[in-house]
């Protein structure tokens, strides 16, 4: 059994509270209600406006969102529900799966970098494999309440569907490439690259190359354009053989070099200033 409101309690309840039980103790006093009426609420029973506007006020909900919603599981007739239909269904504010592009996803992962990994993960593999809460935590090695904790956060950001026990996730998550998600994008490269360099290099698998050369700017962008272009193809090509394929992964930098004063400490040159 289940209604919009309840799904949008139970989204916006996940991204805030591990467990339902946990929200309503946290609040019982507020909701006046027994957690028994409010754990059917969050299953897909209707409830009352008073009780409804209870819970939208202490979940800070979005209230005409969550009042349409509401309205629309009193009626049973189509016609009906459509005049009180979502009014941000038709507008930008539906998020895009494949891209980072809200406030509360952006917020999501600069609290816990680690999220990324994992809808990449999702992204690699949960269309081959049946995979859940305590595969997330063996592979990641993490304890059940924390693996538990992090899919709530993915559900309650829409990345993956809210009721389902099967974690499923397809395609790419892109992280926009401007300056309020730079913070995002530079802990990804950052932590993608150490990991790079502690594996062990295989010969048949792994690839480092460094260019040098004095460039203008627009040369510059025209480099960023062509490697846009290659990560586009890597993205999208060998469809028909992921199944057997093994995860990749594949990264390209570039910045300018202003001075090399910093040199011999990040290239490993100890005490160079006392060498003769």
């Amino acid at each position: 059994m289940q209604n919009e409101f309840s799904d949008y309690v139970m989204q916006k309840r996940k991204y805030k509270y591990y467990s339902a039980r946990k929200f309503w103790s946290a609040h019982q006093e507020e909701l006046g209600i027994s957690y028994e009426r409010y754990l059917r609420i969050e299953q897909g029973v209707q409830t009352s406006i008073k009780t409804a506007l209870k819970i939208i006020k202490i979940l800070n909900l979005d209230e005409s969102t969550a009042l349409h919603a509401w309205m629309r599981g009193q009626l049973t007739d189509p016609c009906h529900k459509s005049y009180f239909k979502d009014p941000t269904k038709d507008s930008d504010r539906i998020p895009n799966k494949l891209t980072v592009n809200d406030v509360e996803q952006r917020k999501m992962l600069e609290e816990c970098p680690l999220i990324y990994r994992i809808v990449v993960y999702l992204g690699l593999f949960s269309e081959r494999d049946y995979i859940t809460e305590k595969t997330i935590a063996d592979e990641f090695k993490l304890t059940h309440h924390e693996a538990v904790e992090i899919v709530n956060k993915l559900k309650g950001t829409g990345i993956i569907d809210l009721r389902s026990e099967r974690l499923k996730f397809s395609g790419w998550y892109m992280v926009p490439d401007n300056q309020e998600y730079r913070r995002i994008r530079r802990t990804n490269f950052r932590a993608a690259m150490q990991l790079h360099l502690d594996e062990r290099f295989q010969e048949e698998w792994t690839h480092e190359r460094i260019g040098f050369r004095r460039v203008r700017k627009e040369h510059v962008n025209t480099l960023k354009e062509k490697i846009h272009d290659l990560f586009i193809w890597f993205g999208n090509s060998d469809i028909d053989s992921t199944d057997e394929g093994i995860a990749y992964s594949f990264f390209a930098g570039g910045s300018p070099i202003f001075d090399f004063k910093k040199d011999a400490y990040y290239w490993g040159y100890k005490n160079s200033l006392h060498r003769s």
